[in-house]
């Protein structure tokens, strides 16, 4: 028998990274804008953001993502009511396929979320650069991982790919996956709804109506942390949203998250983010200084 090679072709091919960043931004924040000939693309992953691309002005909720295609002057601004999440990277791509992200907002799934956490944790061991701080450009490490320059370009391109299937298709997911969502955002839903209480994991379970091995591995698969560790990692990113909107002081912060010690709230604070409450105000208040300098 004779065997015949069969070519595969690449609808969208990554050339090149120019920036990776992920931004906590303070509620009033405000980027002057910018044109370069490479593409970008902003995700809001907390708050809103209002975009204004060329003489057109969006307004992004948390879930939605905008590119700008090159050349297209674009800024960005947090509402003056909530402060900001943003995730920004931009890249080169000479396809074809890459008109049809022109003039586009998508509000992206929890498993397209997966990816761009994909890329942002595999970047981090390719860059020197602190991700969440301007720079001029990036810096490769000495010493690389094997694969991993690879898979964040691997990563991208099936980031867009399925937001392309997705803008045709109208998302067709199985009674599986539509489940599994629908469980995990109830369940996180509570959370919210209930952030500044004392939930037992024995809560969830009560209030899921699940048996506690399927809540386990739902929250192993989705977020690959348990249950009640992301109920406290929601609590630490309420108390960092509210030290960045500057309306509370530290006592009334943690009280409203349900802590009784503020020595406490201060402690796992810091197992969360590296540096106390007072120290994570204080490096928020200097890059809103910095941003506000640069723009004078």
């Amino acid at each position: 028998m004779e065997y015949k090679s069969v070519a595969l072709t690449d609808d969208i091919i990554i050339r090149d990274i120019y920036t990776i960043y992920y931004f906590e931004y303070t509620k009033d924040y405000t980027f002057r804008g910018e044109k370069h000939n490479f593409w970008e693309m902003l995700y809001v992953d907390k708050g809103e953001a209002i975009v204004t691309a060329d003489d057109k002005d969006l307004l992004l909720r948390q879930g939605d993502i905008v590119f700008h295609k090159p050349n297209e002057w674009h800024n960005v601004r947090a509402n003056n009511k909530v402060a900001p999440n943003f995730f920004i990277m931009t890249f080169s791509s000479k396809s074809k396929a890459m008109k049809l992200f022109e003039n586009k907002v998508f509000t992206i799934s929890d498993t397209q979320k997966s990816l761009l956490s994909k890329i942002l944790d595999e970047s981090t061991k390719i860059f020197e650069n602190d991700l969440s701080k301007q720079y001029d450009h990036l810096k490769k490490r000495k010493s690389i991982p094997f694969g991993t320059q690879q898979l964040v370009k691997l990563y991208l391109t099936e980031f867009l790919i399925s937001l392309v299937r997705k803008d045709e298709s109208k998302t067709r997911l199985t009674l599986k996956h539509y489940t599994e969502n629908n469980i995990f955002n109830t369940i996180t839903d509570f959370m919210h709804n209930n952030i500044s209480s004392k939930i037992t994991f024995n809560d969830i379970i009560q209030y899921a109506n699940l048996s506690a091995s399927t809540i386990k591995k739902l929250f192993k698969d989705t977020v690959n942390m348990g249950a009640i560790d992301y109920f406290i990692k929601l609590k630490i990113d309420y108390a960092k949203k509210y030290i960045r909107e500057g309306e509370y002081n530290m006592s009334q912060i943690a009280s409203m998250l349900g802590y009784d010690n503020i020595h406490y709230f201060s402690k796992q604070f810091k197992i969360h983010t590296d540096m106390s409450p007072t120290e994570y105000a204080k490096t928020i208040k200097s890059k809103s200084s910095e941003i506000k300098e640069k723009k004078e």
